[in-house]
């Protein structure tokens, strides 16, 4: 009898021992599974993160180019507003030349028509007098 329990008892010890072993190989199968689920997951998270940054940098870029082309436009803007100063006085300039002739030429007919009305008044003194 004691040879029976003995017999029965190794079996049972086998049959728990292939048990746990089941159980341990099925445990490790699941954290492996979940290792890679985890890995995948990543992977999965790591790829849409890389379009995101990709998608990020061709809008940067595409900003950098409005930014550029807007930069560009605003000193085009700058010189036609400059070079439509620059025209504005080079027209003052011209208008306050000919009006400093017309002044000049005002001055020397003020100068002669002073020097013939002093002749003229020369001549009627000496025609008075004489």
């Amino acid at each position: 009898a004691a040879r029976k329990t003995i017999k029965s008892l190794k079996s049972r010890n086998e049959e728990l021992r292939a048990k746990l072993d089941d159980e341990k190989k099925a445990r490790n199968e699941r954290v492996e599974a979940r290792e890679n689920a985890r890995d995948a997951s990543a992977k999965k998270h790591a790829a849409k993160l890389e379009r995101k940054l990709e998608s990020a940098e061709a809008r940067l870029v595409a900003l950098d180019e409005r930014w550029s082309a807007a930069g560009k436009a605003w000193n085009a803007k700058i010189e036609d507003e400059k070079n439509g100063v620059v025209r504005a006085f080079e027209v003052l300039e011209c208008e306050v030349d000919k009006i400093a002739e017309a002044a000049t030429a005002a001055v020397k007919q003020a100068e002669a028509a002073t020097e013939n009305a002093g002749s003229a008044a020369d001549q009627a003194e000496r025609r008075a007098a004489g």
